[in-house]
């Protein structure tokens, strides 16, 4: 099901993140290098040892605090620090789980089923045409 994480204006810049959780499943939202929101699965894919432990933050790049596999703001594998100790990997095939995500009025949304339907499909259209009026993707907070 697709859940509101917050606001787009949270993550104003690039390497921006922040975690959500739904029960004991944690997700990373980040604004990546072309300005998009990316959401992935909170988890390194070598020993599945989480990521991010505080709830906001900034950087470049993602580094697993226990073995430092290094992953991009895209979820590339981008490096591991012992080669000699994984053997031979296909990076590709390593990166970071990817969930949707999407913005509609300013929020942030996203799904933990990758095989999501769209989220203006979602909503529907009378869902759509009934907020768009109100520009709620304009709204700052006071």
């Amino acid at each position: 099901m697709w859940q509101i994480v917050g606001r787009a204006d949270e993550l104003p810049n690039t390497g921006d993140w922040k975690v959500y959780k739904i029960f004991d499943q944690s997700f990373v939202i980040v604004r990546g290098r072309e300005g998009q929101l990316r959401g992935f699965v909170n988890s390194c894919r070598h020993r599945g040892n989480i990521l991010c432990e505080k709830p906001r933050g900034h950087s470049g790049r993602f580094t697993c605090p226990y073995h430092l596999w290094t992953y991009g703001l895209d979820g590339k594998l981008l490096a591991v620090a012992r080669p000699d100790l994984v053997g031979d990997i296909d990076k590709a095939e390593h990166g970071l789980v990817e969930v949707p995500v999407d913005t509609f009025a300013g929020f942030i949304f996203l799904n933990p089923d990758q095989a999501a339907r769209p989220l203006a499909e979602f909503l529907g259209p009378e869902v759509v045409e009934r907020l768009s009026a109100y520009k709620l993707d304009e709204m700052t907070p006071v």
